[in-house]
Order: structure tokens, then sequence, then C-alpha cells
């Protein structure tokens, strides 16, 4: 073993060589059916006794075993979800959100969309876990427009995103061919129209809201969002506020928000949660 460390330093290409194949290693385990992955139960929060499987190598998988992970956002989402709504969980990821909702609403149902196939894998493994029958699982992003895109799969965090396939390569990084659905052709297609929507889609949520217009006026559901940019904060303020909605920073309380610049555009700065009001703004 001395030996080897020994190459390694003298020899730069060997670690980078070593880097490579410990990475393929990680990866092959991730698509394996849940191999690299640990179940334990949540000792708190709003879903406190569930069981969760999630990865130790992601940094945050320890929120959610001690049921901190976006903790405001997760008490809003089990307050506005009502035990007959029908709650859309777009972005799911491994379905701690999902299991918010699906607790939340045992009389109602979830549709969980997670385009990833090795990281819905997970996400069907949690729902079975809980028992959870009024959950569907929807192998699809939702975007703007229907179709089939690529998206950048960042195997350190199980995190997926367009931007990810836009920037230089990395090798944690897998590209991944992923279909596409619009919110309104979904409900369109036979299924309930949602009472709430959460939205974690990694910079694409003016896309989800674009192709929801028809949702978002018809039926009015509630929206908590996570923004990435202020590229993004602007656009999801125009369309929620043309389709007649208020909306509020949610962190340290509910505050309201009066014009774009004061839209939260990172994770730490709080979601957003947006409700319908009668008279549409001018």
């Amino acid at each position: 073993m001395k030996t080897l460390k020994k190459l390694v330093r003298r020899f730069p290409f060997l670690h980078a060589g070593l880097k490579k194949v410990r990475l393929a290693v990680v990866q092959g385990r991730i698509r394996l059916l849940g191999l690299g992955y640990t179940e334990r139960s949540i000792k708190g929060g709003p879903i406190k006794g569930l069981r969760f499987l999630a990865a130790k190598r992601v940094f945050y998988s320890r929120w959610f075993w001690n049921g901190t992970f976006e903790q405001e956002t997760c008490e809003l989402l089990r307050d506005k979800t009502t035990p007959d709504g029908i709650a859309y969980d777009i972005g799911a990821n491994l379905g701690y959100h999902t299991l918010v909702m699906a607790a939340a609403a045992p009389q109602g149902h979830v549709y969980a969309f997670e385009p990833i196939p090795q990281v819905c894998r997970i996400l069907e493994k949690n729902v079975e876990r809980n028992r959870l029958p009024h959950v569907t699982i929807v192998g699809k992003a939702v975007v703007a427009e229907a179709g089939s895109f690529d998206l950048g799969w960042d195997t350190s965090l199980d995190q997926a995103a367009l931007k990810f396939v836009e920037g230089e390569h990395h090798p944690r990084l897998e590209r991944i061919r992923c279909e596409g659905i619009t919110l309104d052709d979904f409900i369109a297609g036979g299924n309930r129209p949602p009472s709430i929507i959460k939205i974690d889609v990694e910079g694409a949520e003016v896309d989800v809201l674009r192709g929801g217009r028809g949702a978002l006026l018809t039926y009015g559901p509630d929206v908590v969002c996570e923004i990435h940019g202020p590229e993004a904060a602007r656009g999801v303020y125009d369309i929620l506020r043309e389709c007649g909605y208020e909306l509020f920073i949610v962190h340290r309380g509910l505050v309201p928000i009066l014009s774009a610049e004061e839209m939260p555009n990172k994770m730490d700065e709080g979601h957003v949660w947006a409700r319908k009001i009668s008279r549409r703004p001018k």
C-alpha cells in the first residue's frame, strides 16, 4: 500500500486514473437496485417515524434522517396539503417531499415526477417501504413543451438539471436522455388536477409554470417553489402574478413579496409559496 501511494505521488496521471476508477465504482453502485444506499427511520419533523432510503455519500442525507431537511418548507407542505388533496411533486428526487404530502393527504393522491431512472428506483423503494398506495410515480420531467432532451445527472448529489449538460464536462456528471411532459398535457390525459404543486427543478421552474399556465388559471393550486437564480426569480414572479397569485417567502415565517426584486433566488433565501387570489392583478 505504501509503495502504491509513493507511485501515485510520483506520477500525477496515476492519481487522475484512480480518481476516475473510484467515480466509476460509485456510479456503478448507484445503478444497481439500492446498492450504495442506507435505509433509516426519520427521527423528527413532519414525517417522523417513516423509513427513508438515501446515500451516505450525499452530505444532506443526514438532514433527511434527522427530519431537518427544509423544515419550514416541509411544514408548509404538510399544512397546505389537505387530507383529500391532489399534490404534484415536480422534481421529486428520492421522495422526501413526496412522503410529506402523502402523509398529509391519506384520502388524496400524490403524483411524483422524477425523470432520472436510477433515482426513480430509489424513489419507488421509499414509497413502497412506507406503504403509500396513493402515490403515483411519473418517470418524466415537467417542461414547457413536450419532447425528449438531455439532462445532466450529478452522481455525487443525486440531482439532475439541464444546466449540468450546458457547461464543462465533469467526470461525476452523466448525460441521460429524458422524456418531458407539460402539466397541462398531463391533466388533459385524464389525471386529476392538482390542489398543490411543489417545484424543485434546478433552474427550470419557469418552464414548468409555462407548461402549466392552463392549470394555474383553471384550478388555482397552491405553488411551493425553489428558485435558482435572478432570471428564474423574475420569470416565476411574472407568470404567477399574471395568473392571479400572491407570493410569499417561506423563511422564518411567511413574508409577502411585493415586487420581483424581493424574490429569493437561491435555496438559503427561502422557497416561494404562492396562492391564488380571487381578483387578477392589473
